[in-house]
């Protein structure tokens, strides 16, 4: 019965960023605009591959409900400089990777999403 389904639960900032890391570095397209990140489809891809979702719910009913971590997750990239956030406050859904970067993030890192230390 659909009037009690359970939300789904919501993923640390840790889990977040272990999942924008490891899909930036699959190559998987979730970003509009020409910026490399999008928010709101990074947690519809988190939400199609990590939650079940019963039938008649929509994906995107969980995506508002989920997207807290991710902004911290992605705010903590923008702040090592891993990421450059979009140019308004609204567009903060909108991420670039910068350009130094991408090395990071196409070298298999593990599960952890973490950043390797300068030699």
């Amino acid at each position: 019965m659909l009037g009690n389904t359970q939300p789904p639960p919501t993923p640390t900032e840790e889990q977040a960023l272990d999942f924008l890391t490891e899909t930036l570095r699959s190559g998987e397209n979730v970003g509009r605009n020409n910026y490399e990140v999008y928010l709101s489809e990074l947690v519809g891809r988190y939400v199609r591959l990590r939650i079940t979702v019963p039938p008649g719910i929509a994906i995107a009913d969980h995506v508002e409900k989920l997207i807290t971590p991710f902004y911290a997750a992605a705010w903590s990239l923008c702040r090592l400089g891993d990421l450059r956030p979009g140019p308004t406050p609204h567009a903060f859904r909108l991420c670039s990777v910068c350009s130094r970067d991408v090395r990071w993030l196409a070298e298999a890192l593990g599960a952890t999403g973490s950043r390797p230390t300068s030699d």
